[in-house]
């Protein structure tokens, strides 16, 4: 008799049956309600971020859309202050086997958070990120050059010239940046 859950679910089932599964939530309120929160944003139209979320395609799988696998999967949070995080994040709610054998889903401080979102990866700039990231690269080659990235429809970015924190200048090429800095 199956039960509807993968092969790593099912053992869980069969070892602690019904009445440990359903006393989850009780056991882990938090957890809860991230999960809950979570599949709401996924699969609910009305909620306020369903179009970052379920509206961009994100849903969560199969195996997670139970909280016992999710927290089978995801464990329990590990310290106050930390929130659920998408490793990769143009995937949705995955588990391990979903995801190809890597981890989707990790509890994370506010700063990882902040470094994973959209506008921090490249999404909200004029150029690819493969661009930004070779620019970024030539100007690590000079001393006090940086190169800052414009946003969508703000033009191209700039590579910018420092000498010991004061602004010199701006430049159309790492090289005539470092010029500035020479001078």
């Amino acid at each position: 008799m199956s039960t509807g859950y993968c092969t790593r679910h099912d053992r869980l089932y069969r070892e602690h049956g019904d009445a440990e599964w359903k006393s989850l939530p009780k056991k882990y309120p938090a957890e809860y309600l991230v999960w809950a929160a979570a599949k709401n944003r996924c699969t609910n139209p009305r909620n306020v971020q369903y179009h970052r979320y379920g509206g961009r395609g994100l849903v969560m799988c199969e195996h997670l859309s139970a909280f016992a696998g999710f927290i089978y999967e995801v464990g329990p949070r590990p310290a106050d202050g930390l929130s659920l995080d998408r490793i990769a994040n143009d995937k949705g709610y995955l588990c391990q086997a979903c995801n190809g054998g890597m981890p989707q889903l990790r509890w994370a401080t506010k700063e990882q958070q902040a470094r994973n979102r959209r506008s921090s990866t490249g999404a909200g700039y004029a150029e690819e990120l493969e661009v930004i990231l070779a620019r970024k690269g030539e100007a690590a080659a000079y001393p006090g050059v940086v190169y800052k990235p414009a946003r969508r429809g703000k033009g191209a970015g700039v590579f910018e010239a420092y000498c010991a924190g004061t602004y010199l200048g701006r430049a159309g090429s790492a090289q005539e940046a470092a010029e500035l800095v020479a001078s």
